[in-house]
């Protein structure tokens, strides 16, 4: 299936009845150039680091293992 997910929804490319793709007019290409650009912003917004819950994990893992460390540098 050919879906773009977007927050707004998702856009489904069209199709005639033989089930062939039918190319969307400049103004669609323009909705789903948007539609990427947004996601893709989305996607840049999102912080790389583990959140608290995680970095308390980690921190816990290496205190076990203060000879040998798997998370260091990563909390």
């Amino acid at each position: 299936m050919s879906d773009i997910a977007t927050s707004a929804g998702i856009l489904r490319a069209k199709m005639d009845d033989q089930g062939r793709v039918i190319s969307p007019t400049p103004a669609e290409r323009q909705v789903r150039a948007d539609a990427i650009r947004a996601m893709l912003d989305e996607i840049r917004s999102i912080e790389n680091g583990p959140d608290e819950d995680d970095a308390e994990f980690f921190r816990a893992i290496d205190s076990h293992r203060p000879d040998r460390p798997l998370f260091e540098g990563k909390y």
